[in-house]
């Protein structure tokens, strides 16, 4: 039963040798991910599949390791063809054919992880152009508070900071607009239709001192249709 287990399971698993580090077991997943035959792998020890470079992080965390089932952790590991590979690895101790051992299983996470890194750019493209652009960014949620706005903005209202105005501020439409009802009939178009281009308004800066902007909205909505967020950009045009 054990052996129908490990041999078939989809998952890459494999069993070592807490002293000698060398592999006592292999499936038929980890020879596929690998490139290595079973006779090969039963010649080596784990460090074999690991970058040269990552040996001694490899040797400290099987120091620290403690008996039973482990949280998983993300690690590369080198192919028999020198690609690398990230898993995701969990493990859990054993004793097998008489020696102290952990049972390895670790899932090819590598396309997951190129996504993450992916977004992760994403991410500081977008706040670069964000926090750097010279017309005013904002965002606001339904019931008026802002959530998110870059420095042009703030600046525009007499900020120092986007974090001054986001402390200071809890409902734009009736601290920022000189017509509050001015900003429900923009926000409530731009529900209606999905976006509004060029929308004039009036607002008061930190100071009360007045002035106009031309506002681009759009609503933002959830999986569910649901609008969750107003999203849009303002240039001052007094």
């Amino acid at each position: 039963s054990y052996r129908m287990l490990f041999e078939r399971n989809p998952i890459p698993m494999w069993v070592f040798d807490r002293d000698t580090l060398r592999f006592l077991a292999v499936n038929r997943a980890a020879i596929r991910q690998y490139g290595y035959s079973e006779e090969e792998f039963l010649g080596m020890r784990i460090t074999a599949i690991r970058p040269a470079e990552m040996i001694p992080e490899l040797m400290r965390d099987l120091d620290q390791r403690r008996r039973g089932l482990q949280e998983p952790g993300v690690w590369i590991h080198r192919r028999k063809n020198g690609t690398r590979v990230d898993v995701e690895v969990v493990c859990h101790d054993l004793e097998f054919q008489g020696a102290e051992a952990l049972l390895v299983a670790a899932y090819d996470v590598t396309e997951r992880q190129m996504a993450q890194e992916a977004a992760r750019l994403a991410e500081e493209k977008y706040r670069g152009i964000f926090d750097n652009a010279v017309v005013g960014i904002f965002q606001h949620a339904p019931d008026g508070r802002p959530v998110g706005i870059n420095r042009a903005f703030a600046q525009m209202h007499g900020y120092d900071s986007a974090e001054e105005l986001l402390a200071g501020v809890q409902n734009a439409g009736a601290e920022l607009f000189v017509d509050p009802q001015r900003m429900m009939e923009v926000t409530m178009a731009a529900a209606r239709e999905g976006m509004v281009r060029g929308a004039e308004v009036e607002l008061y800066r930190k100071d009360r001192s007045r002035f106009w902007v031309l506002v681009n909205l759009r609503a933002v909505h959830d999986a569910s249709g649901k609008i969750v967020l107003f999203a849009g950009t303002a240039e001052d045009i007094t």
